[in-house]
């Protein structure tokens, strides 16, 4: 018999089930008022709307248990920026001649049409011919069909659908959100597959209609099938923005997982069990090697110290050992003799060399899988192993947990690049078994707290040289040095500056100084000194904004509202300290004033304090960031601190003569 469960979470909804009757969808629908249209009246901005999208699934018991998608579209445009949308590009699986991987695949019944007003309000007809298709090759066993419909233009309105067939089970997945609005989505799916299926509502927006039970018979009156339907009407664009996640996470969506299960000698095993016996057959040949990284750890660095300290040097030997080659490789096996030799290796190469080289010290080091940010948040209503992307290790000292990514060079011991900082990241202890599972479990991620960037200045007038000069000192901590290290040793002193001078154009920098460059353990520190000349001197007032590097210019929240997360991924604390010496014969006219902004709940703070005497202006600017993340409702809060800090960092010092 088959079961359903309905799963539930903020931004998931999920049920489970196993599971059609061929529909094709019918041209010509477009109206005169549809081609009339100037702009869309919710939101006269957008280049586009999506007026109907249908999507009819079905699955084929007699051909491989394959699936049949129908799809329909019709999109009305108002300006050229969004003709690209009138391209389509279908991914095709052909496999080569010498390919043993058995697929059915194909797209058949493709039509496009484009519909204009002519000068006397007339419809005209323009029909896209399939054959003009071209077909872009990605390698030997995968295409893409572009199919490009004939004369679109401003205030055109295109009709567009493909039946397409495939044994994979992603093509029941269906996006009901994108970066235009659409009208009205209607999604049905009628699925009697043998293959078990996790299904998730994502998102935030909710059905108009929805409709999910089991028909008897539907397909040739013969299979029983599982019967999903989803309408949404009124759908808002979805719209990225700074410090958020991937947009996967929040955008409207339905997805499909097939349930993972793995035969072994007590029968099918299923769920998180059945992954980690996985993830064990795949890792097992890699995960003792103590012996080889013991031989090549120099004995003095790990003969003294305290149980820290010795992981540390461990750390440090793996990382300064490998040059991390851009590749992630999850899921393969690790050749550590041609790693260690070549000195270049991928991600979970480097990281698997870190596990056994602590495992030879006896450090109780486990995998770690994660998904990155711009990857997604893994859900854990359900075990999806192929959302993971990441490995890193998890390990225990003195009861307390770090978890460790030795591939990158600016990070330090507990330290994970900015890109994991994605929640949690489950731990794989390989080396017990536990009833043919071996007893993974999630745990939170946790990054490091001291975040900082502190900007001293000292900023003198110089008038016989009509100019102003002075000294900057930046000390950066966390996240920030681990950045500018990064920006430094990419390039070189003359990029890195001229990266700066860029923020602000009549700067110019000399006798540039950095400390502490490849000791991640300590902060970096940066000191230069500067001339920043004046554009116009004709007038007696004689301005500068103090905030001469780094300050905000614009706010980076835009949007009205905002229902997903703000995700800063750690804390953060921004302070200058900038002193403007007054010169001898001259007056202030303006300077900045104090300004403090709180969020609620201790959630952070921005506060200018400035104070005159008669020789200088100090001042100090400070942002505290106290969490990682904040919830949507806060957006508006966090919104006025960055607008009441843009306001603060334009602020001038004016001086005249007396």
């Amino acid at each position: 018999m088959k079961r359903i469960i309905l799963l539930v979470s903020l931004f998931i909804s999920s049920f489970y089930c196993s599971s059609q009757e061929n529909r094709s969808q019918k041209m010509g629908k477009v109206s005169l008022e549809e081609l009339k249209m100037k702009f869309f009246e919710k939101d006269s901005s957008v280049g586009a709307v999506v007026l109907d999208e249908k999507v009819f699934i079905y699955s084929n018991p007699k051909k491989y248990y394959s699936y049949t998608r129908d799809y329909y579209v019709r999109i009305k445009f108002f300006n050229k920026e969004e003709l690209d949308r009138a391209k389509f590009k279908i991914h095709v699986f052909k496999p080569s001649k010498y390919s043993s991987y058995v697929r059915v695949e194909g797209i058949s019944d493709v039509k496009g049409i484009t519909y204009n007003l002519s000068n006397d309000g007339k419809i005209i007809k323009e029909t896209m011919d399939p054959k003009d298709a071209i077909i872009q090759k990605i390698d030997d066993n995968n295409h893409y069909i572009i199919y490009l419909l004939p004369k679109v233009n401003e205030g055109s309105v295109i009709e567009f659908k493909y039946t397409y067939t495939t044994r994979d089970s992603y093509i029941l997945d269906q996006r009901f959100q994108s970066n235009i609005p659409k009208l009205k989505v209607d999604y049905k799916l009628l699925n009697a597959t043998n293959y078990d299926f996790y299904i998730r509502l994502n998102g935030l927006l909710k059905p108009s209609f929805k409709e999910i039970k089991m028909k008897k018979k539907c397909i040739k009156n013969k299979h029983e099938c599982y019967y999903v339907h989803y309408i949404f009407d009124s759908v808002p664009a979805f719209h990225k923005e700074k410090y958020m996640t991937s947009s996967e996470n929040f955008i409207s969506k339905l997805t499909f997982t097939e349930e993972f299960s793995v035969n072994s000698e007590v029968g099918v095993i299923k769920g998180w069990k059945a992954i980690d016996k996985r993830l064990k057959s795949i890792y097992l040949s890699s995960i003792n090697k103590s012996s080889f990284f013991k031989k090549r750890i120099p004995q003095n660095s790990v003969n003294n110290g305290s149980r820290l300290k010795i992981a540390n040097e461990i750390f440090k030997y793996i990382q300064n050992h490998y040059a991390w080659n851009k590749k992630i490789g999850l899921y393969k096996k690790v050749n550590y003799n041609k790693a260690f030799k070549e000195k270049v290796a991928s991600v979970s190469e480097i990281n698997m060399s870190l596990l056994n080289a602590l495992r030879a010290y006896n450090f109780d080091a486990n995998i770690g899988l994660l998904s990155t940010r711009n990857n997604g948040k893994i859900t854990k209503l359900h075990p999806t192993p192929n959302s993971f992307n990441y490995l890193v290790v998890a390990i225990e000292i003195e009861g307390k947990k770090y978890v460790l990514d030795a591939s990158r060079k600016n990070i330090s011991f507990g330290q994970l690049p900015y890109e994991c900082l994605n929640d949690d990241v489950r731990i794989f202890n390989l080396f017990k078994d536990h009833n043919y599972g071996v007893g993974s479990y999630w745990q939170k991620i946790k990054p490091i707290s001291n975040n900082k960037s502190l900007i001293k200045s000292r900023i003198e007038f110089i008038p016989e040289s009509e100019k102003f000069e002075g000294k900057i000192s930046i000390k950066t901590t966390g996240y920030y040095a681990t950045d500018n290290r990064k920006k430094i040793k990419e390039t070189n002193n003359d990029l890195y500056l001229e990266s700066l001078e860029s923020e602000n154009v009549d700067l110019e920098i000399e006798n540039y100084k950095n400390f502490f460059l490849d000791d991640v353990g300590k902060a970096l520190q940066e000191e230069f000194h500067f001339n920043l000349y004046l554009n116009d001197i004709s007038t007696s007032n004689i301005k500068v904004n103090p905030f001469l590097l780094h300050r905000y210019k614009t706010n980076p929240f835009k949007m009205k509202e905002r229902l997903f997360p703000i995700n800063y991924g750690h804390n953060r604390s921004e302070i200058f300290y900038i002193y403007f010496m007054i010169p001898d014969g001259y007056v202030v006219i303006d300077y900045p004033k104090d300004i403090k902004y709180n969020l609620p709940g201790n959630g952070g703070s921005y506060v200018l304090k400035v104070k005159k005497d008669e020789k200088k202006i100090s001042i100090l600017s400070q942002l505290q960031i106290n969490k990682a993340k904040y919830l949507g409702k806060d957006y508006n809060v966090l919104k006025e601190l960055y607008n009441t800090m843009v306001k603060a960092q334009s602020s001038h010092i004016v001086i005249q003569k007396k």
